[in-house]
C-alpha cells in the first residue's frame, strides 16, 4: 500500500501575501511570488521562492525595491553605481546554463512562437515564422538611427547604461560572465526551435589562438559536435584577434584587408562605423573552444 505523506498548512510559514506558482515546474523547480513581505531584517518587494515538491521551499532574495530599482533605471544609473555593480555580476545570468535565467529566456521565445502560430496567413498565403536573429537592432534598439519606429531602450536591469549595445543574435549581454562555450549552449539550446524556426545562431568569438595547434582544432570540433547533439539551431564562430582589432583602430593605414565578421554578413573593419567597431570588439571572447 502506497504510503500518504500529509503536510499541514501553511506549506509557506512566512509572510507571503497574494501567492501565485507557474503552472508547470521549469527544469525540475516550482517558482511561486508574492506582492510583498517583511521581515526582521527588512521590507521586501515580490519575494520569490522555488521548490522541487511544492513543499520544501528556498527562498530568493529579493533586496532590492521596485521603485528603487526603476529609478536608478530612469536616471541610467546615475549616483547609483554601487548598485548596478550588483546587478551586472550578481544573479542569474542566460550563457550559464542556470534554470532561473534560461526559463525566463525561453518565455518570450514561446510567447513569440504564440502569436505568430495565431496571426493567420498574410499576402500570397504565406505564413509568419519567428526567429533569434537581431540583425543591426542590437544598436538601433540602443542608440537609434533616427527615424526608428521602435523607441530607443533605456538603460536595462543587467546593468547596461542607455545607449551601450545588445548582444548580437543569441549571445550572453555584454559582459556577463559565464562559465564557458558549452554552457552557453545549454542555456539556448533550451528554446523551441521546432516553433522558433526562422534561424538568428548562436554568436560566439574565438580567440585565434584556439586554433594554433591540433588540440585547439579538435577541441572546436567536439563544441560544433556538442551544438548538434544539443539540438540548438544555428551557430556562427569567429576568429578574433583583440590586439589586431586594437591596432587596426588605432592604425587603420596598417590593417586596410582586414575583414571581420558582423552579423549575417562580413565587412573590412577600418571602414565599419565606430560603433560597429566597438561591438566587435566587445564581444565575448573565449581562449578555449570547450569548457
Amino acid at each position: 500500500m502506497p504510503v500518504i505523506a500529509r503536510y499541514r498548512n501553511p506549506v509557506i510559514d512566512t509572510d507571503f501575501p497574494d501567492p501565485s506558482i507557474l503552472a508547470a515546474p521549469v527544469d525540475g523547480w516550482w517558482w511561486a511570488h508574492s506582492t510583498q513581505h517583511t521581515t526582521i531584517e527588512r521590507w521586501a518587494h515580490v519575494p520569490v521562492a522555488r521548490s522541487r515538491d511544492l513543499v520544501s521551499l528556498v527562498f530568493e532574495e529579493r533586496a532590492v525595491p521596485p521603485a528603487t530599482l526603476l529609478a536608478a533605471l530612469d536616471a541610467d544609473w546615475a549616483g547609483a553605481e554601487s548598485l548596478r555593480g550588483r546587478f551586472a555580476t550578481e544573479g542569474p545570468r542566460v550563457g550559464n546554463a542556470d534554470p532561473a535565467a534560461d526559463g525566463l529566456l525561453r518565455w518570450p521565445y514561446d510567447r513569440f512562437a504564440d502569436a505568430c502560430e495565431t496571426a493567420g496567413p498574410i499576402l500570397w498565403g504565406g505564413i509568419v515564422r519567428p526567429g533569434t536573429g537581431s540583425a543591426m537592432y542590437c544598436l538601433w534598439l540602443a542608440r537609434g538611427p533616427e527615424g526608428l519606429p521602435e523607441p530607443v531602450a533605456g538603460a536595462t536591469a543587467d546593468g547596461r547604461h542607455q545607449g551601450e549595445p545588445f548582444s548580437a543574435n543569441l549571445a550572453p549581454s555584454p559582459g556577463a560572465r559565464v562559465a564557458g562555450p558549452l554552457t552557453v549552449l545549454r542555456s539556448f539550446a533550451g528554446i523551441d526551435y521546432g516553433r522558433v524556426c526562422n534561424g538568428g545562431p548562436v554568436t560566439m568569438e574565438l580567440s585565434a589562438s584556439v586554433f594554433g595547434d591540433a588540440e585547439g582544432i579538435e577541441k572546436t570540433a567536439l563544441l560544433v559536435r556538442a551544438f548538434a547533439r544539443m539540438g540548438c539551431q544555428q551557430l556562427q564562430l569567429n576568429a578574433l584577434d583583440a590586439a589586431t582589432l586594437l591596432d587596426a583602430r588605432a592604425h587603420p593605414e596598417r590593417h586596410r584587408d582586414l575583414i571581420v565578421r558582423v552579423w549575417g554578413w562580413s565587412g573590412y573593419f577600418c571602414e565599419l562605423p565606430p560603433e560597429y567597431q566597438e561591438h566587435v570588439l566587445a564581444r565575448h571572447l573565449y581562449s578555449e573552444a570547450a569548457g
